[in-house]
């Protein structure tokens, strides 16, 4: 079944080069829900690394209680960097334009990201603490690379 054209697509067609806009806007809308995905797995996984925090409290073993802590301020606000990173913003007035080929590759650097993350999330309640943050920095690094070379397009 095929859906009707709304008003907004049936207009859309009439204006040269608005498919190939309304495509780019799709896959940014893309790009954003997948952050929004990962920030929600490094949510997950920091709530992981609160519950190993309480259950040594709990236990009286105290001994990388500082290493845990500092992985799960590492993971908030990595959760929260992806979460409102700057994505391939464009529009018909901007000064800044983000061709289609760079949203390719920016997408692709986000889908490295969600990989990487889906694997910690799956691993996190078995790595030792120090492994944990290894990870996590890993994520944040390749995290900060995605974003200087978004930033390189302005």
């Amino acid at each position: 079944m095929q859906r009707e054209k709304s008003i907004f697509d049936k207009i859309g067609s009439l204006i040269p080069g608005y498919r190939g806009y309304a495509e780019r806007e799709g896959r940014r809308q893309s790009d954003k829900l997948l952050r929004l995905r990962i920030a929600d797995a490094l949510d997950r996984c920091a709530s992981n690394v609160q519950d190993r925090i309480d259950d040594a409290l709990r236990a009286g073993v105290p001994d990388q209680l500082g290493t845990h802590e500092r992985c799960h301020k590492k993971l908030d606000t990595l959760a929260a960097k992806i979460r409102y990173a700057p994505h391939g913003v464009s529009s018909f007035f901007s000064d800044v334009q983000v061709k289609e080929e760079e949203l390719l590759h920016l997408y692709e650097l986000d889908c490295a990201l969600a990989q990487s993350t889906d694997t910690l999330t799956q691993e996190i309640g078995q790595l030792d603490p120090n492994t944990a943050l290894t990870h996590v920095d890993e994520i944040a690094n390749a995290m900060d690379r995605r974003n200087s070379w978004l930033q390189e397009r302005k």
